[in-house]
């Protein structure tokens, strides 16, 4: 994706259906900045155009999700 945004899902095991989008600003609490939000959006629309993924996690990196906009 972007270095503002990581996806991960494990194809090797049964829970690839699961994707986990990591908020990758930690510094700006993951503020969301126009970047930020692009790449979030990019990524979403990635996986929901995907019909093996299933659930999509939102998390943020740094121990703070996300400190708005």
């Amino acid at each position: 994706m972007s270095e503002l945004v990581t996806v991960e899902r494990d194809d090797a095991e049964a829970g690839a259906d699961v994707a986990v989008v990591t908020l990758k600003i930690p510094a700006k609490r993951n503020a969301l900045s126009l970047d930020l939000r692009e790449a979030l959006f990019q990524a979403l629309d990635t996986l929901t155009a995907d019909a093996t993924c299933r659930a999509i996690v939102l998390t943020g990196a740094g121990g703070t999700f996300c400190a708005g906009g």
